[in-house]
């Protein structure tokens, strides 16, 4: 099995529709990834770390396309993970899903 991490990029659904997406978010997680899976949502705005040890520090703008949650799985291969992916509910809100494999680290 590979270790797969997930970006859900915005996909926020109007006020008058959370309550439901956020039933169909509960639903969709329980049919594909029966097994659990650890993800969560993210505040809109954040903060940009940069510069020679971190010494920039700067608010991050709220953006249409700004990462808005994350979820950690493991599947047997890339068509496996996006296979889980496709029925999710951001896609309902105009959301995008970044699916990244997780690089093996050496004694970890």
């Amino acid at each position: 099995m590979r270790k797969y991490v997930v970006l859900f990029r915005g996909g926020t659904p109007r006020p008058e529709e959370a309550e439901k997406h956020m039933k169909d978010w509960t639903e969709w997680m329980g049919m594909a990834f029966p097994q659990g899976s650890q993800g969560h949502p993210l505040q809109q705005s954040g903060k940009m770390v940069s510069g020679k040890r971190g010494a920039t520090i700067k608010e991050l703008p709220a953006k249409r396309d700004t990462v808005s949650g994350f979820m950690v799985f493991e599947a047997e291969s890339y068509e496996e993970a996006c296979a889980r992916i496709r029925k999710c509910p951001v896609f309902s809100t105009g959301g995008k899903v970044e699916v990244r494999e997780v690089m093996p680290m050496p004694g970890m």
